[in-house]
This record gives structure tokens, C-alpha cells and sequence, in this order.
């Protein structure tokens, strides 16, 4: 069916029938039928309390008695795992799941139900499940953001609503390695293994798998920076020559054929993966620039790849986990694909408008198990970009369906200093989750109707605003910033009257922004980071035209720093904000 507003439900279910009449909730008691998963037991409870906010009135909660119960849950052996059909009519409500994680995703899709028709149901049948088993969310927590335990906590409790069923966090050198113990840093910037063991239990508690995902191949610039890993470095003596934004993900690969490269590799691996209970690891080994072009040069640089990387697989393998790792590399060098073990899974990455499929069709073609990898377009600006994660995020998911990928991991990268937040990256985020689990839908007006009620719970239709938002912020790209602010100051040419013009709605769009009823957390985010935009349009402006207010401008971005430091710091640990915030700050 087409869903529209009436029905705010998402991820769209894959069957939902109306019927006549409405159930009331009101002293309805809540019966669970046999054995259940505790985790389901703590969503019912969850439930329970919100009948009693939206109805004022108790509800029971009984286990095996379906007696006069007007709310049963149980599993049905009939259905598939995820799978749950949820009955309402006008005496009783039923809610069947193949298993337990089906009855959860059942109740999350119940509770949506209830926060749009409080204690007055509509009767309707809804058949559901996902159509990718593995429906994943990918986090960097290297490249400027270091989430803390209860900023990982939150993005789980936006992700989970959607039906999301596996996270990752994205690792270089931001965990608690002992090959940094020669380096004076804080907690501050790094995760420790009780973090990890914190957010592994959170995770598993939402029906999350939380896999492990680290750097092993390239991607090494702060280990191999350190003084007794240089030697290491595919690059000899190299001498870093941009800023190391740039620097870490262009170059340091490191040396595969130095003994002393698979022990620090090795190392690595052992100290971490101990910390997760899911089966699965992701080595990466992706954007090896550097192999061949320095202590190796002349060398095959498709066998240096095959054999270090299977060493890698072949040591994870012994530990009883199952490798994911990216794709980019391993399609450069055919026979790579033939030495990976069987269930070896590629990581299928694309980020543009107009995604790389024909690579999606290659990997299904070879028999290997992928999952598609879109984006959710937020990073290197201070706000998410609808116009190129849309496109991206739904080519990406239907052509994975068809050619039978086993699911859809969607990436939310922090290129450049992370300088956006998680809270301005929801919609793309949300657009992942929904494809992941039912590829049907439509990205429509409807949809985002629906997105702004359930993710900003603002009645308001607020992507339009969030578009345009991102829009002005393209005037001035960041990535383009890093140049001209380090390199020449002619590489930026903009309108300015045009820019004047965008500051202009940018401002209004604040005031918009600020009147609405709706999720002020979320809002305040946006506000901050559009804030931003106007404060670098207006530096640009400054530096092009040499008219304005520099003093002012100052002023202005030292109040909007302090701003933008407190919501940062609200989910994330310092990490390297004093970096973006010089960066920002030098500007003019």
C-alpha cells in the first residue's frame, strides 16, 4: 500500500490491511506467551509504561495467561526470524514474532502506532520482516569525533527504532593499544576496553551485534608517525606535506613484507577483538596507496596484497570469527578474490549521486557474499546532503537486493575533523535503515513527513529546511576550505552575491527553526550548525570583497566555538575538537 501520513510507521512494513473499528488501550491487561528473551521482556515493560501515560490508566502484565488479556505477545514458530505479524481489532491486540527478535521490532512497530493514536488504535493486520538479514550502521570514531560510551548509547537509540540490527565503529588508533603507551595522551582521546564492553552490552540488549572494525593494512598514519614504527612505513623517510586530515587518508600503509609489520599488525588484533561477543571482524585493508611506491617498489603489488591480507584473515579466521572487510583493493586484483575464504564477506562501498553498481554486479557474479555500503553523505561539512545520500543510499539498496546481497551497511564518515554532529546526519541515517529493511520504499514527501514526525517530532515537513541548509553550505565546500586556508587563498571562488543571498535564508531558516515545537536537542544542532555555515560565508565574503566587520566576525566565532565545544562534548570526548576549532578560528 502507498503510506501516507495517516500511518506513521517506519520502516514501511511490507503488508498492512485496514480494518474497521479502534482498539482502546485503556485498562487493557498485557499477557506474554512462554519462554521469552529478557530483552523482549524489557521492551514490554517499556510498553506498558507508555499505555499507562497515553490512557492515565494500569496495565497487568501476566505471563501464560491469556484468560482475559486484551494484549497478547508470543512466538510463532510458523514465521521466519524477524519476522512478526501485529492484529489489532476492536476487542484485542496480537502480536506474533518468528522469534524474539521479531517480537521486538513488532513492539518497536506498536509503539510507533501508539505515539501517533495514543489509547484509540486503528484495527489493521501488519505482516513484516526485512529484506536484508544484516542491516548495519557504521560510525567513525578515528577521524576527529571519539564517541563516548553514552554518545554510542544514543546513536543506538535512534538506529534501533529503525529497525537496525548491527553497528560499527570505525578505528584506526583511537583505541587503548599498547603501541601507543610511549604516547603522553589522555582518556580523552581514545576508547578504553571498558567502553567497548559497555557499548557491546548495550548493543546486545537492542538486538544489535556490535562488530569490531579496525585498521590493518593502510590507514596507519599515527602508528607509523610514532618514532619505533616508522621503519614500517611502506613510504621511507617519508615526511608528511599536508595537514593531517589529508595525511592520514592518503597515506601510511604499512610495510607487509617486515616481520616486524605482522607482529604490531597481529598485536593489534589480539588486544581487540577478545573485547566483542559478535562473530564477525572487519579488517578493512582498504586504500593501500602507498604499496609498491616506496620500500617495495617493482614488486607485484597484487601478491603483496593477497598474502598479507590473507595472513590476516587466516589469524582471525583461527579465532573463530568470520572476516568482513572492504572491497575496493581486492576487486584492483582478481586473484585476491579467488584466495579469500568462502565466507569471507566484501564490503561493497559507493558514495556519489550516481553509485558505482556495476561493482555490486561483479562481486555477485564471483559467488562472494557482499554487503552494499552507502553513505549517509554528512562528512567534510557541518551538515548531511540529502540531494547526494538520497540517490546513493536507494540505488545502492535495490541493486544489492537483486543481486543478492546478504545487507546494507550505511557509513557515516568523519572525513576531515568530523566536524558534523550524529544529530545532523538523521535523515541520511534514517534513509539507510528504512532501505536496509524493506527496499520498496519510496523517498517522497510522504516519507519525509513521516521522518520529521518520528525523528524530530516536529509536525513540520523539516527536510526542505535541511536542504537547503546543506545547499548553502556547498558554496564554500570543506574539503575546499582545507586547501585554500593552507595553500592558496585564490582556490575559492564564490557569487557573493549569491553567498549574501543564502546567508540571508540561512538566518531566516534559524528563526524557523527556533519556533518549532519538536525535538529541541536535534533542532539545536541544526541551529548550530547553520550558524556555522553563515559564519564561513561570511569570512569568505570577507576575504574576497575585504569589506566587513573582522573584529565582529571574531567575536562572533569565539561564541559560536563555545557553542559548537558544548555540543560536542555532549556525546563525544575531546578528541581532536581543539584542532577544528583552530582550524575554524584561522579562518581569517
Amino acid at each position: 500500500m502507498v503510506f501516507t501520513m495517516k500511518y506513521q510507521i517506519l520502516p514501511y512494513p511490507k503488508e498492512l490491511q485496514e480494518k474497521d473499528g479502534f482498539f482502546n488501550t485503556e485498562k487493557s491487561s498485557i499477557s506474554v506467551i512462554g519462554d521469552m528473551d529478557p530483552r523482549v521482556m524489557r521492551k514490554v515493560v517499556e510498553l506498558k509504561d507508555l499505555l499507562c501515560c497515553v490512557d492515565g490508566t494500569r496495565h497487568k502484565l501476566f505471563r501464560d495467561d491469556i484468560g482475559a488479556t486484551k494484549i497478547v505477545i508470543r512466538i510463532d514458530n510458523n514465521l521466519k526470524s524477524e519476522e512478526y505479524i501485529l492484529e489489532i481489532s476492536e476487542c484485542k491486540l496480537q502480536l506474533s514474532g518468528g522469534d524474539a527478535q521479531g517480537c521486538f521490532y513488532g513492539i518497536i512497530t506498536l509503539t510507533q502506532i501508539i505515539n501517533s493514536y495514543k489509547n484509540q488504535l486503528p484495527a489493521l493486520r501488519i505482516k513484516d520482516y526485512p529484506d536484508f538479514k544484516y542491516r548495519g550502521f557504521y560510525h567513525d570514531a578515528t577521524r576527529g569525533r571519539v564517541p563516548t560510551v553514552d554518545g554510542v548509547k544514543r546513536i543506538v537509540d535512534h538506529i534501533v527504532k529503525y529497525k537496525v540490527n548491527s553497528l560499527q565503529l570505525y578505528v584506526e588508533h583511537t583505541f587503548d593499544f599498547e603501541e601507543y603507551k610511549s604516547v603522553n595522551r589522555s582518556s580523552d582521546e581514545y576508547l578504553t576496553a571498558a567502553d567497548i564492553i559497555a557499548i557491546d552490552n548495550y548493543c546486545y540488549e537492542n538486538f544489535i551485534d556490535f562488530i569490531p572494525s579496525l585498521s590493518t593494512f593502510g590507514h596507519l598514519y599515527h602508528l607509523l608517525e610514532l618514532d619505533e614504527y616508522k621503519h614500517l612505513c611502506e613510504l621511507e623517510n617519508y615526511v608528511p606535506k599536508q595537514h593531517y586530515w589529508r595525511e592520514r587518508q592518503q597515506h601510511h600503509t604499512i610495510d607487509p613484507t617486515n616481520p616486524e609489520s605482522w607482529a604490531v599488525v597481529s598485536s593489534m588484533i589480539d588486544q581487540y577483538l577478545p573485547l566483542y561477543r559478535s562473530k564477525y571482524f572487519n579488517i578493512c585493508c582498504d586504500e593501500t596507496f602507498d604499496l609498491c611506491h616506496g620500500r617495495n617498489k617493482g614488486k607485484d603489488t597484487g601478491e603483496l596484497y593477497c598474502d598479507f591480507v590473507e595472513k590476516i584473515i587466516n589469524h582471525v579466521t583461527a579465532c573463530g570469527k568470520t572476516v568482513m572487510m572492504w572491497n575496493d583493493v581486492a576487486l584492483k586484483h582478481s586473484e585476491s578474490l579467488k584466495r579469500l575464504p568462502n565466507d569471507t564477506i566484501l564490503l561493497n562501498w559507493s558514495y556519489n549521486a550516481e553509485p558505482s553498481l556495476n561493482n555490486i554486479d561483479i562481486i555477485s557474479e564471483c559467488g562472494i557474499s557482499q554487503i552494499v555500503c552507502p553513505g549517509n553523505s554528512s562528512w567534510r561539512r557541518f551538515i548531511e546532503c540529502p540531494t547526494i545520500s538520497v540517490p546513493n543510499i536507494t540505488k545502492m539498496a535495490i541493486r544489492g537486493y537483486e543481486k543478492g546481497a546478504i545487507g546494507l551497511l550505511n557509513t557515516n564518515w568523519g572525513d576531515e575533523g568530523h566536524p558534523c554532529s550524529f544529530e545532523c546526519a538523521l535523515y541520511g541515517t534514517v534513509i539507510g535503515a528504512c532501505m536496509g529493511w524493506n527496499v520498496s520504499t519510496v523517498i517522497d514527501e510522504n516519507f519525509e513527513r513521516n521522518v520529521s514526525r518520528i525523528e524530530y517530532k516536529t509536525d513540520i515537513n523539516i527536510i526542505p529546511l535541511i536542504k537547503k541548509i546543506s545547499k548553502a553550505s556547498e558554496m564554500v565546500p570543506w574539503h575546499g576550505l582545507l586547501d585554500w586556508n593552507r595553500i592558496n587563498r585564490n582556490l575559492i571562488e564564490i557569487d557573493v552575491s549569491q553567498a549574501e543571498q543564502s546567508i540571508a535564508e540561512c538566518e531566516e531558516i534559524i528563526k524557523e527553526l527556533s519556533a518549532l515545537s519538536g525535538d529541541k536537542h536535534i533542532l539545536s544542532h541544526i541551529i548550530t550548525a547553520t550558524q556555522g555555515i553563515i559564519l564561513i560565508l561570511t569570512a569568505v565574503i570577507y576575504l574576497l570583497t575585504e569589506s566587513g566587520d573582522i573584529d565582529l566576525w571574531r567575536k562572533q566565532i569565539g561564541t559560536w566555538l563555545e557553542d559548537y565545544e558544548a555540543k560536542w562534548l555532549q556525546s563525544n570526548k575531546k578528541s581532536e575538537l581543539p584542532a577544528l576549532e583552530e582550524f575554524i578560528y584561522n579562518i581569517l
